[in-house]
């Protein structure tokens, strides 16, 4: 009896010990999915949340903001907030919306809302931004992102020739894009600092290309530079409204270096 019970006692712990040899192979062998799933979830998670924000911000606009420009307005001023990551406030006036009230739209933290303002907007629509720009690293992170354009370089050749490099989004495709030049100009009013914008844009009109695209704008005349302005270069769309001027940042923005 006590030889049978010895054997029975070792096969049960061979069993067990085989048992836990078993699953502690076949977890290595899962784990590493496991993982490797994780990160793509993850890599997934930036773009899903700009997507999210940025679906939940354009219904809403949609449904309160009445006017197709003004919406166009609101929603390309949010869009380029959710890709440069920075805060932004669009106020719009009364008479461009659906329920006959002002309305403020912000991106702030990363998260959309929208607040109704006791009083009447200066213009149709107002937008204001943080101290940031659409600033991108990499063409890969530009197109993930969902930008329709990257600027590869820019660079002034001359004070009134620049060079530009622009890679398109494969999938997006524009027909009508231009360069621009955007200046944040800092001034100073009792004390305090507030920018003040200017901007300069290019008639030649910019398509998407399967290649990268060299080209060069020539300015009528050099671009004034003062010593508290930072120049910006950038894609951008004009409004499809004969004489309403709203362009639509479609890239990255780069500071420019001044020219020699």
């Amino acid at each position: 009896m006590n030889q049978l019970a010895l054997f029975v006692f070792t096969i049960l712990f061979f069993s067990q010990y085989l048992g836990v040899v078993k699953a502690w192979q076949d977890e290595k062998q899962v784990r590493p999915r496991r993982v490797k799933d994780q990160s793509q979830q993850e890599a997934k998670q930036p773009k899903e949340r700009g997507d999210s924000i940025f679906q939940e911000a354009s219904d809403t606009v949609a449904k309160d903001v009445s006017d197709s420009e003004t919406q166009r307005f609101v929603t390309c001023n949010l869009q380029a907030a959710i890709w440069g990551e920075y805060d932004v406030k669009i106020e719009v006036d009364a008479s461009k919306t659906s329920d006959g009230r002002s309305l403020m739209f912000l991106i702030s933290n990363g998260k959309f809302s929208k607040v109704t303002i006791p009083y009447a907007v200066d213009r149709e629509a107002t937008a204001e931004r943080s101290n940031r720009v659409v600033s991108i690293g990499s063409q890969k992170e530009a197109f993930k992102k969902g930008l329709p354009f990257y600027v590869a370089e820019v660079s002034f050749e001359t004070p009134t020739l620049l060079h530009y490099t622009v890679v398109s989004n494969p999938e997006i495709s524009i027909n009508d894009a231009h360069a621009r030049v955007w200046l944040f100009i800092v001034k100073v009013d009792d004390g305090q600092p507030y920018n003040v914008y200017s901007q300069y844009f290019d008639t030649q009109p910019l398509s998407s290309s399967a290649q990268p695209q060299n080209r060069t704008w020539k300015l009528g005349k050099p671009i004034e530079l003062g010593s508290s302005t930072q120049p910006y270069f950038s894609i951008i769309t004009f409004s499809n409204r004969p004489g309403y001027v709203n362009s639509c940042l479609v890239s990255n923005e780069v500071l420019l270096a001044r020219p020699k």
